[in-house]
């Protein structure tokens, strides 16, 4: 599909030229979360001095008003109910032309996306990240699965938590958005809209997921079909183009992962553990550990013992 996306260049205004500096910012004030940070901002009228650009990748909705996005070279109008997408390191400013004009803007690095519970392959992120080539303003009329997608993130983001798992739901709803993200360029919109509402459809499955082992039972592939009212079959399919890995890898890994931590923040016997995150068989949990992290659960608690718990990152 032909990237219709970008729309500049078109005549300079608000005092724009080639020559302007340009500087590293943070950029808007945003309130820091484990998953992203998250801004509701209102835009400044002010004619443009400057263009920035941040490390991280910034995702936005305009909730109102109008104005002109400044990407590189080219300037680009936008509107109430559109997106913008800001690729790491790209020289941008967004200046309003109506008073009320404000967005709600997101900022997190692509690669590292993780929650408490959820940690997506790193090497599935990068790929998806390698797939991005879009950037700019998305009218949602065009786009509307990315619409759709960022809305529920920045609803999830700026929202109070109402549970430990609310941060799971927004890390789940990023790696949607980048997903499709990724597709814009060779599927059409109608396809685009498919893959972000069935994708959607997973999330109750990872949810239960990750109370249930907190809780000390580990869901079976078939349980968290259900839950989607997914046949197993095609559970496996969607949960592999999602979460980069095959739901079997995915519930080993939270698996000892979870052990990992338990081995760190209580006494229980290491039997006790192995049944609490849902191994049957003590060898299989002895293997799988031990490949994670290259120690036995034994080994692993004895040289971590005493250290404070934020100095860890359970991978």
């Amino acid at each position: 599909m032909e990237p219709t996306n970008r729309i500049g260049p078109i005549p300079p205004a608000n005092g724009w030229s080639e020559s302007l500096p340009c500087r590293f910012e943070e950029s808007p004030p945003y309130q820091r979360g484990s998953v992203c940070r998250a801004s509701f901002h209102k835009l400044s009228t002010q004619p443009i001095r400057f263009l920035h650009y941040h490390m991280e990748m910034e995702i936005g909705l305009c909730v109102s008003g109008t104005g002109t996005l400044y990407l590189g070279d080219m300037v680009i109008p936008f509107r109430a109910g559109d997106v913008q997408i800001i690729l790491p390191y790209q020289t941008h400013y967004n200046v309003a032309t109506d008073e009320n004009t404000q967005w709600r803007f997101l900022s997190f690095d692509p690669t590292s996306l993780q929650s408490a519970h959820m940690h997506p392959d790193t090497e599935f992120l990068q790929k998806i990240l390698s797939d991005c080539h879009l950037s700019g303003i998305f009218p949602p009329d065009k786009f509307p699965a990315l619409a759709q997608s960022l809305t529920s993130a920045t609803d999830l983001a700026l929202s109070p938590s109402v549970d430990p798992f609310s941060e799971d739901c927004l890390l789940t709803e990023l790696v949607h958005f980048l997903v499709l993200l990724s597709r814009t360029e060779h599927t059409d919109i109608n396809v685009m809209q498919q893959i972000n509402t069935e994708s959607n459809r997973l999330m109750p499955a990872l949810i239960a997921f990750s109370k249930e082992l907190s809780n000390g039972r580990c869901l079976t592939i078939e349980e968290m079909a259900n839950i989607c009212h997914f046949s197993p079959s095609y559970f496996r399919k969607r949960f592999s183009e999602l979460m980069g890995t095959h739901p079997k890898h995915f519930i080993i890994r939270e698996q000892v992962r979870r052990a990992a931590l338990l081995l760190i923040t209580t006494n229980l016997p290491i039997s006790e553990i192995q049944r609490q995150v849902g191994f049957s068989d003590p060898s299989a949990f002895f293997r799988n550990f031990t490949q994670r992290y290259h120690l036995s659960p034994t080994a692993y608690r004895k040289q971590n013992a005493g250290k404070p718990l934020d100095s860890f990152f359970i991978y």
